[in-house]
């Protein structure tokens, strides 16, 4: 079963980034609180990721801060330097495209989450280096952040197994659904 969702998956493709990133502008009129002032971070597709950048620019025409991440040691937090459309980017670590030394770090108030799997309860499956996980957690030390994953619907299982380093989602983006975790928006 497993095998053939992660095909069903594959297949999925450009049409369906879009979906996504018209899904986020709709939750963003229904209870997703974004704003000038707001610093997101999204991420640079790599090995079959979700494509987020045409979601990105629509972020930046809202005048919104973003960052991109910047890979350290595996477990380790991640840091965030600026990004806007048309800035140059290197390769980084596992070949993560990332925003050069240069640029300003931020530290983001949501984080836009790459995902394998996810379940209802907003644990997810990542790529196994805990850089997300341990990146939400020292975020969640100082203050209230929102981690929203973007996924393909098919992506959904009925339970993603967790422990207590984990950190839960807040909300699931699909090119089919905006997901509140704790209140279901199907």
């Amino acid at each position: 079963m497993r095998l053939v969702r992660q095909a069903a998956c594959k297949i999925l493709g450009k049409r369906q980034d879009q979906l996504i990133a018209a899904n986020f502008s709709n939750a963003l009129e229904h209870g997703l609180r974004l704003d000038s002032d707001s610093v997101v971070a999204g991420y640079w597709p790599i090995s079959g990721e979700i494509d987020i950048r045409k979601l990105m620019d629509q972020l930046i025409e809202k005048s919104v801060k973003l960052c991109l991440p910047v890979t350290g040691r595996p477990g380790a937090p991640l840091i965030f330097r600026s990004w806007k459309t048309g800035d140059n980017l290197q390769l980084g670590e596992y070949g993560v495209q990332q925003p050069e030394q240069i640029k300003m770090k931020l530290e983001p108030d949501t984080v836009i989450v790459p995902l394998l799997a996810f379940d209802r309860f907003g644990n997810r499956l990542g790529y196994g280096g805990g850089y997300y996980d341990s990146t939400i957690s020292f975020l969640r030390q100082k203050r209230e952040i929102l981690a929203i994953g973007v996924a393909f619907d098919c992506q959904e299982v009925s339970s993603v197994p967790s422990n207590e380093r984990d950190e839960r989602l807040d909300w699931v983006i699909t090119e089919k659904r905006v997901i509140r975790i704790g209140l279901d928006q199907r």
